[in-house]
């Protein structure tokens, strides 16, 4: 039940063509540049936005925990090579318009903040 229920949200979430989409590079060189400790990071802080917020607020049918991590779920992920590989982790923001950037460097809790936020996820890191 609760799976059927992760799935349809996350689909909602998916189907609204709204989301920023990001993706962290995790091939060779990135790797080696800890691009999975970026990917969580990514994930950790996108689940506790404000738009992860409010998509679990409008969620009847899952707890608040697993309604900000599916929305995280649905907007961070990883992918291939970038490009730019001695300067990584690198990743890459995607608007719903189908526009690209790629970001380089992405390690420091600061930079994965001011990305997302350029992703359109809000996220405050204490001071």
């Amino acid at each position: 039940m609760i799976i059927t229920a992760l799935f349809v949200f996350v689909m909602s979430l998916l189907a609204t063509g709204e989301a920023y989409a990001v993706r962290v590079c995790t091939n060779t060189a990135c790797k080696k540049a800890l691009s999975a400790d970026t990917l969580e990071g990514m994930h950790i802080l996108a689940s506790v936005s404000d738009e992860a917020n409010r998509a679990s607020a409008e969620s009847q049918s899952l707890a608040v925990a697993a309604a900000q991590s599916a929305f995280a779920a649905s907007r961070i992920g990883s992918c291939g090579c970038l490009g730019g590989c001695g300067n990584g982790p690198n990743c890459v923001v995607a608007s719903p318009e189908g526009e690209e950037e790629v970001f380089y460097g992405i390690y420091k809790p600061a930079t994965i903040s001011a990305l997302l936020e350029q992703a359109n996820l809000n996220v405050r890191l204490p001071q």
